[in-house]
């Protein structure tokens, strides 16, 4: 009887250290994968700030999140260059070859 109880305290012990461990993994992934995510969007924004810093003076850019299967998304607004005008700007950028591309100015 002794045995058997002992044997069921290592299998217990193994156990719970498997679970700890297997937790501790999907942490460090989740935060790793958080931190893909915040790289994504900074070179979105990266991106798409370099495409219209002559026509656009920018006081707002906002990035999805995430974007689709092949692009991220963006859209800034600002004031057009020697106007009062504020515009709206819409920008993709391809995941894949990490380019992007801008929208020509819309009316606000």
């Amino acid at each position: 009887m002794e045995v058997s109880l002992k044997l069921l305290a290592g299998r217990t012990a193994v156990l719970a250290c498997s679970l700890i461990a297997c937790v501790s993994a999907v942490q460090q992934v989740h935060a790793s994968s958080d931190e893909a995510w915040e790289e994504f969007r900074q070179e979105v924004k990266e991106a798409c700030l370099q495409l219209v810093k002559d026509n656009l003076l920018v006081g707002n850019i906002q990035v999805d999140p995430y974007g689709s299967e092949s692009y991220g998304f963006a859209v800034m607004i600002g004031i057009e260059p020697g106007t009062a005008n504020e515009r709206l700007v819409a920008c993709a950028y391809d995941k894949q070859s990490k380019s992007a591309e801008v929208s020509g100015n819309f009316d606000r």
